[in-house]
């Protein structure tokens, strides 16, 4: 009978693991979708859950109470969670949460944000603003 209950804790244990590691990582550019001539968000995941991971460019306190601002190498998007952290500027965190516009920005929603590792904070990247447009937004 130990026997039994131990093999299926263990099993258990590793069903559990295996869920949490098996989160499929969305690249913010894949979600950062706006129209290219009316510039309103255009998500092809709206209202749905994904998660994200990069680099935190902007903390909490920035903008507000709970803004933080994300990057991985595909763009940029914002999160809103006054409780999550605490944070610095570089760590890598993965967010996880709904597809949401908010003041004609995309952004996650109910969220919820695991840190990863400490991280290098973000270079500044000198952008020629003549060249934006809607398709580099969050870039």
């Amino acid at each position: 009978m130990k026997k039994h209950l131990f093999g299926t804790a263990l099993l258990m244990c590793l069903v559990v693991i295996s869920g949490v590691a098996s989160a499929q990582i969305t690249n913010i550019g894949d979600i950062q979708v706006y129209d290219a001539i009316t510039g309103a968000p255009n998500s092809p995941f709206l209202g749905q859950t994904v998660t994200v991971s990069g680099a935190l460019t902007v903390l909490k306190g920035t903008y507000n109470g709970g803004t933080y601002y994300l990057q991985d190498a595909t763009g940029g998007m914002t999160f809103f969670d006054s409780a999550a952290g605490p944070f610095s500027l570089g760590d890598i965190i993965e967010v996880t949460g709904t597809v949401s516009y908010y003041s004609g920005e995309i952004q996650l929603s109910t969220p919820s944000a695991v840190f990863i590792s400490s991280g290098t904070p973000v270079a500044a990247t000198n952008v020629d603003l003549s060249a934006l447009n809607y398709e580099n937004v969050g870039m």
